[in-house]
């Protein structure tokens, strides 16, 4: 959000954000993390089994009978066949109810149906409360499906009953209970210089229908040196089983020591609802945004903003988001064109080729309802990405987007028709995990835009930006 500067004509009075807001959407792509989450790994059976099997003594069943193939497919996690089996075994004459219960729930845990699994395991419990193993494959499940208070009091209850290793992995899964408990927060700075702060076009004259305008000094693009950082914190705060309540603030912004005019800093608070487990989350959370330019208040927002995520398989996560927000403008001059409704809707996926390597991408639409429809756009986009990383500490993203923004009326004061731009957005990173201090990590990163126009000598630019980042994530 920054000034661009007046033509002799007056022709620019846009503030910069109705030009900069797509680079903020791609943005949000830049921080795509590996799905920290593997599939379910179910405990192998060789202690719950034995327990179920044998009463706790002896070997494992795995001969050639049901009871044994059904023992053989939980090992190998190959739950296509046990669905199968279970069907079978159910009027077989080695049925044993309590072996079908433990298959019927490792199953259920394997297809990421965890509020089943969990019901048949504690109903096993139930009647059988000395199956020490099942109570931890069932804290684990709890823990999966993101019912950490529960599963921290089984892990704690069974802990002491548990072998010397069993104990020592309980105790992790306990630390990251703990861990994943505690607010979540983020810091970054990186040194910024750039050859257009205030984003104007690099054309020095406006021309149409054989006539000429030359622009100001200040009309065009203007060189800057700074620093731009960021920070932020938000907890998750579980209320009941499956159920948090969710809190975000952060602060970001950047100060340019030759151009302090352009400094702007941004407050961001959010307060709301969310509702997630193995399969994913939904979340509703009204915000606030404020924003500084210059050290002066310059705008703000309130609204909504709703989220879905769905883990489609083990591979494949898609999302969707919905957000409506007022904006408003300190400045009474501005206020009279730019104060607007802001509706965005969008929708996002990511697949994991290889453990080290994932896509994601994503399509939105944004609509800028101004007060003055000549200034009031839409834009749709599109983004794609590539994000590895190598198990040396190595890694690196690219992401790709394009952007088509049309206005809803015709510009008055010169052109006489409708403004249309063509957004192109390359941003790419690289870092090395191994090179760090205390936990902050340098991000090299290369950055292009480019802005095609039909009023070309008022909005069409292009540039290139390199700098190195540092971040850290407590």
């Amino acid at each position: 959000m920054k000034k661009l500067g007046l033509t002799a004509v007056a022709l620019m009075g846009v503030p910069a954000m109705a030009d900069v807001v797509a680079y903020g959407s791609l943005a949000e792509v830049r921080h795509i993390a590996m799905p920290l989450e593997k599939p379910p790994d179910i405990t192998p059976i060789q202690k719950a089994g034995s327990e179920i099997n044998m009463g706790k003594v002896g070997t494992l069943n795995l001969g050639d009978g049901l009871t044994g193939q059904i023992n053989r497919a939980i090992v190998a996690k190959d739950w296509q066949s046990l669905d199968g089996l279970l069907h079978t075994y159910q009027s077989s004459a080695e049925y044993d109810p309590i072996l079908y219960q433990y298959a019927l729930g490792a199953w259920h845990r394997s297809q990421f149906n965890h509020h089943r699994a969990i019901a048949v395991y504690r109903q096993m419990l139930a009647d059988n409360p000395d199956f020490h193993y099942v109570r931890f494959d069932l804290a684990l499940m709890l823990f999966e499906d993101k019912r950490y208070d529960e599963a921290k009091s089984e892990l704690m209850a069974v802990k002491p009953l548990l072998n010397a290793d069993m104990q020592a992995l309980t105790e992790r899964y306990l630390d990251q209970i703990d861990k994943r408990n505690k607010a979540n927060t983020s810091f970054n700075v990186n040194y910024e210089k750039t050859d257009n702060v205030n984003n104007a076009s690099p054309a020095t004259q406006v021309r149409w229908q054989g006539k000429t305008w030359k622009k100001t000094a200040e009309s065009l693009p203007q060189k800057a040196t700074g620093v731009r950082y960021g920070f932020d914190i938000a907890k998750d705060k579980q209320l009941r089983a499956n159920h948090y309540l969710t809190a975000n603030a952060g602060i970001d912004g950047v100060h340019y020591w030759n151009k302090p005019e352009y400094d702007e800093q941004t407050a961001t608070l959010g307060l709301g609802y969310k509702h997630q487990n193995v399969r994913g989350n939904v979340s509703v959370v009204p915000f606030l945004n404020h924003t500084w330019l210059d050290d002066k208040p310059y705008q703000y927002e309130t609204g909504i903003k709703a989220n879905i995520n769905r883990r489609i398989s083990s591979k494949l996560h898609v999302g969707a988001g919905v957000q409506y927000a007022k904006r408003y403008y300190d400045e009474k001059r501005l206020a009279e064109r730019y104060d607007s409704d802001v509706r965005r809707v969008s929708a996002s996926y990511r697949y994991v080729l290889t453990p080290s390597l994932m896509v994601f991408g994503g399509v939105d639409i944004t609509d800028d309802d101004t007060k003055d429809k000549e200034v009031a756009s839409v834009r749709h986009g599109i983004n794609l990405g590539v994000l590895s990383e190598m198990d040396n500490g190595m890694g690196g993203r690219v992401s790709v987007r394009y952007a088509k923004r049309k206005f809803d009326a015709p510009e008055q004061l010169l052109y006489g028709f409708v403004r249309q731009d063509d957004e192109y957005y390359l941003q790419t990173a690289l870092w090395y995990d191994n090179w760090q201090y205390k936990g902050f990590v340098p991000n090299l990163n290369i950055n292009y835009r480019k802005i095609d126009s039909n009023m070309a000598d008022l909005y069409s630019r292009d540039g290139v930006q390199s700098f190195v980042s540092v971040e850290k994530k407590f």
